[in-house]
């Protein structure tokens, strides 16, 4: 993957193989809004494709039950080095929430950031050796690792 070194916004991936191989992936999240045909910008707001149904995750057509009486759950997770790791137990309802502002595309490579809300007494870091706490705005800093 390639990244910015100043705010490690993920910019593209270059495959090593495979049928893309001496190509960039763009990340979407990094393109410029004015540089996608307005056609086809609108054409992605109004039409969904469904491209590989075979793809699609197990849970996708799952029915909420009536669940285990638990109240709250523990997710687990970290970066993709290892090098920061934590954990956070949520509230009943496990509510997600996306953001698709200009900031979140870029640092994410993606269309948008999508979060689990947590509150902070609920949050720790379980590993932290290469955390680091980065101003991406004027409003706003994120932890990010120094190593991935």
């Amino acid at each position: 993957r390639i990244f910015c070194g100043k705010c490690s916004s993920v910019l593209a991936t270059v495959p090593s193989g495979g049928e893309h191989e001496g190509s960039a992936l763009l990340a979407l999240g990094c393109v410029d809004d004015a540089s996608i045909p307005e056609a086809l910008a609108l054409h992605w707001q109004e039409a969904f494709e469904e491209r590989c149904l075979e793809s699609v995750a197990s849970w996708w057509s799952a029915v909420p039950g009536p669940g285990s009486g638990t109240r709250t759950r523990t997710l687990r997770g970290g970066c993709a080095c290892g090098g920061c790791k934590f954990e956070a137990v949520c509230q009943e309802g496990l509510q997600t929430q996306h953001c698709y502002c200009k900031l979140c595309r870029r640092l994410s490579g993606s269309v948008g950031q999508t979060w689990i809300p947590a509150l902070d007494k609920d949050f720790r870091w379980t590993s932290d050796e290469t955390l680091k706490l980065v101003r991406t705005s004027g409003h706003g800093q994120r932890h990010m690792c120094t190593r991935c």
